[in-house]
């Protein structure tokens, strides 16, 4: 990666609060837009390897196929590092569909084991000049 993107990313990662003294807060991320009443979850993922590799995948963009992919063993190595450290069940042969089994995995998790989110109002509601506050979204189970 470039040292442009690099940076790009860096800023990016500070913006999301997800950098914590100058380092990572985080193991795994999982994207969402919000859409009218509901946040609706992406195909993507940011994760941190148990050797502290940083990993992301995004598979809401389709420029590239798996066939023509010129980092594809390195792509399946990483799925097969982080279905194992996660504990997903992998049972796809393309490595596309894996990554989506293991990021629905992940998700799942994330979902079930989490009681409530701290999200950026901002991320949810039209901004409005000086009424920034978080707002609290209840995760319980009916």
């Amino acid at each position: 990666m470039s040292k442009s993107y690099f940076y790009f990313v860096l800023g990016k990662m500070r913006e999301l609060g997800l950098m914590e003294d100058n380092g990572l807060a985080f193991k795994a991320v999982i994207s969402f837009e919000p859409k009218g009443e509901k946040m609706e979850l992406e195909e993507k993922l940011i994760y941190v390897t148990e050797d502290k590799e940083l990993v992301l995948m995004d598979l809401e963009r389709d420029e590239y196929s798996c066939r023509s992919c010129s980092i594809r063993s390195m792509c399946v190595s990483y799925l097969k590092l982080i279905a194992k450290e996660s504990g997903a069940k992998v049972s796809k042969m393309n490595p596309r569909d894996a990554w989506k089994e293991v990021i629905g995995h992940i998700r799942k998790n994330l979902v079930e084991n989490t009681y409530y989110l701290k999200v950026p109002s901002h991320f949810l509601f039209e901004e409005r000049k000086g009424e920034e506050k978080e707002v609290e979204i209840s995760c319980a189970r009916s």
